[in-house]
């Protein structure tokens, strides 16, 4: 059941990387789960933020780990021929690592959107990936938070 204050919810999920579920409130946007393995727990305040976000199509680091993989192996796949007669047994053992590693980049090249939400300073204070289970709902949650954004900045103060 979710917090009667609660405006929208969005979860997001690079498997391996992070697995953030972020909560929006009338006043902050409090984000729970993991990041490269570590627990988190932050809340941004919606008064401290920019109302226009940033937009970014990025790579995540399973791209460039993919990338390093496929340099490391390809010497590999000629080491069977340093020696006479070429040893088959030994290429078809590297091909069967690079094909993986193969996939692996294919799967990981796509870029992903991100929208980058600045602090009055210019500093990101909070970040979004259009990546796991909500990925569809990311433009209506980013709508969400600059609305609430908005709100907050013409509010006057009591």
């Amino acid at each position: 059941m979710t917090n009667p204050e609660t405006i929208c919810e969005y979860h997001e999920q690079i498997r391996g990387l992070l697995d953030r579920r972020l909560t929006l409130f009338k006043d902050c946007v409090k984000i729970v789960g993991t990041v490269l393995g570590n627990r988190i727990e932050a809340t941004v305040m919606i008064e401290e933020l920019q109302a226009t976000p940033n937009k970014a199509w990025i790579r995540t680091k399973h791209y460039h780990w993919a990338l390093a993989l496929m340099l490391i192996l390809t010497p590999f796949l000629l080491l069977p021929f340093a020696v006479t007669p070429p040893n088959f047994i030994l290429l078809i053992i590297g091909a069967l690592m690079y094909l993986p590693a193969i996939w692996y980049f294919v799967q990981s090249q796509k870029r992903k959107e991100c929208a980058f939400f600045l602090n009055r300073s210019g500093v990101v204070s909070l970040d979004l990936w259009r990546n796991g289970p909500d990925a569809e709902r990311f433009p209506e949650f980013v709508a969400a938070i600059e609305k609430q954004i908005r709100d907050q900045s013409v509010q006057p103060e009591s």
